[in-house]
């Protein structure tokens, strides 16, 4: 069985963007991202996971570093997938302290069918069909990840540095 799979940026021309902090209690970005992915991306429980968690207090500052990803489904053969990474130090006493937050969406179309038919068949009908929805999907994953990033720069006065990723994509 023949698949084709389709990668997209949702942040195009940028890769991904960064957020940076300076200050009282960068801790808290941690509990704030993981109560609001839930309810802002509309996920049902499976749809989001924190599956990387770092945290070094022995020594002065404290280090940490999360990564979370989201996978939201929005058709048959469209999803969006979002990586979040954050990294940082907060000092004990003072609990000043920094951190860099990261997001990178992209929306993969992925069909599966019949070997050799399904490349003619599949550039068909997103030529007649998919591309306008898609386009759609596009403009709604961007628009999520933006305002996402809009709802943690507002509870921590943020401001955004958007940096291209300089590696090329393969």
């Amino acid at each position: 069985m023949g698949k084709i799979e389709i990668v997209d940026d949702c942040l195009y021309p940028r890769r991904y963007i960064i957020l940076n902090y300076n200050g009282k209690n960068p801790f808290r970005l941690l509990k704030a991202v993981t109560s609001k992915i839930r309810p802002y991306f509309h996920l049902k429980p499976g749809q989001f996971s924190n599956y990387r968690i770092n945290y070094d207090d022995a020594g002065e500052p404290a280090f940490f570093f999360l990564r979370w990803w989201v996978v939201r489904e929005f058709s048959r053969w469209s999803r969006m997938h979002v990586e979040m990474k954050v990294n940082g130090e907060e000092f004990k006493t003072t609990k000043e302290g920094w951190f860099a937050f990261e997001i990178e969406a992209s929306l993969i179309t992925e069909f599966t069918g019949w070997g050799v038919f399904l490349k003619p068949i599949w550039y068909f009908y997103t030529y007649i069909f998919y591309n306008k929805l898609k386009r759609e999907y596009l403009f709604k994953c961007r628009s999520m990840v933006m305002g996402f990033m809009d709802e943690i720069k507002k509870e921590f006065s943020l401001k955004t540095d958007q940096a291209e990723r300089l590696e090329t994509v393969g």
